[in-house]
């Protein structure tokens, strides 16, 4: 199936390419987030070892967390980073991490908390389900869902979302609760 696929999307991401260009329309940026979203999860080598290559130059930065310092395209920030999560380890899911953490910025955070489920590393995922449930370890409240659903969407950590809501459900419904009294 994904030689299938990658074969029905590669010219189109052979055309538009990774990178953004001046002239693009707006129909070329959204189109160019779902071939890239399409060719990177079907496993193309070039996809994934641009969105590789990307992270890596953003955690290679002095200050990563300056402002307009992110090399990646604002547009493919999504797919960058969870490419880059799922074919790394620890480095770079604690990098992604630190940066949901020290960002101010609310779109960055919630794509940065999306991509962290990405990860192949099951011991990861394990911790950031835990995450989810424990006050003091950086995530929100409000975010403990959205922990579970992104590793939930991995196909590594299907299972073991089911089994932590089963295994933690009073947990997770008191926290749940707790969120939905304070609004």
């Amino acid at each position: 199936f994904k030689k299938y696929m990658l074969r029905l999307v590669d010219p189109i991401y052979s055309k538009l390419g990774y990178e953004s260009r001046q002239d693009d329309t707006h129909l070329d940026i959204l189109l160019r987030k779902k071939a890239v979203s399409w060719a990177c999860s079907m496993g193309s080598e070039d996809c994934q070892q641009k969105a590789q290559e990307k992270f890596a130059s953003w955690m290679g930065m002095v200050e990563p967390d300056a402002e307009r310092q992110n090399p990646v395209d604002v547009n493919l920030k999504y797919e960058t980073y969870c490419n880059a999560i799922s074919d790394g380890g620890e480095k770079e899911w604690d990098f992604a991490w630190e940066r949901y953490t020290k960002s101010h910025v609310a779109s960055e955070k919630s794509t940065l908390l999306s991509s962290l489920g990405c990860t192949k590393q099951v011991w990861l995922l394990n911790r950031f389900l835990n995450m989810s449930l424990t006050p003091e370890s950086g995530v929100r409240k409000q975010d403990g869902s959205g922990v579970i659903s992104s590793v939930a969407r991995n196909t590594v950590g299907r299972y073991l979302a089911f089994d932590f809501i089963q295994d933690q459900w009073k947990a997770v419904k008191n926290r749940s609760e707790e969120h939905t009294s304070e609004l």
